[in-house]
């Protein structure tokens, strides 16, 4: 058990070392990771699905041990941090003659793709463009079940919800 003045560890101070061969022990696997970082610097290890997962004290013996790997029985093995940092982007007001491949390739200079682009169907795209009237706004509004506006501009999520939704007749 950990002494009452350590804290607990992150995710972002663990890594995942699946060796090739189940039968590799958490022992083993410590032995190897404190080659690389030093065996002082091990704070907490335990077996979890076929891998063993290993606290480190710091972030910058996480990116060590990720950069070298460790050798466990003469054989390389790959070690992947617990938690993978990822920032959600949002494109918009791209001209329609530059393609996605084109906006992945440019983009993909800056790190890996978590997944690809989200794009709205021309009918939700139409259904954006298309202009309210406050007519529209203010029934909009009324039809809320609280009638009261809870969001952090003033607007709720059901607010957009029926404002998103296109009067019948004024369709093209």
């Amino acid at each position: 058990m950990a002494s009452p003045e350590t804290p607990p560890p992150s995710l972002r101070q663990g890594v995942w070392i699946a060796p090739h061969d189940i039968s590799v022990s958490v022992e083993e696997a410590l032995l190897a990771a404190g080659e690389q970082v030093g065996h002082e610097n091990l704070v907490f290890a335990s077996r979890m699905n076929k891998a063993v997962v290993v606290f480190v004290k710091s972030e910058q013996k996480v990116h060590q041990l990720v950069a070298s790997g460790v050798f466990i029985r003469d054989l390389y093995v790959q070690v992947s941090p617990l938690s993978v940092l990822s920032t959600r982007i949002t494109v918009s007001g791209v001209p329609p003659l530059i393609t996605n491949e084109l906006l992945e390739n440019e983009l993909q200079r800056f790190g890996k793709f978590a997944s690809g682009f989200k794009t709205l169907s021309p009918e939700e795209k139409a259904a954006l463009d298309l202009e309210r009237t406050l007519e529209e706004l203010t029934g909009a509004v009324n039809q809320m079940a609280s009638g009261r506006a809870r969001g952090i501009n003033g607007l709720s999520g059901e607010f957009f919800q029926s404002a998103s939704e296109p009067d019948p007749s004024r369709r093209p």
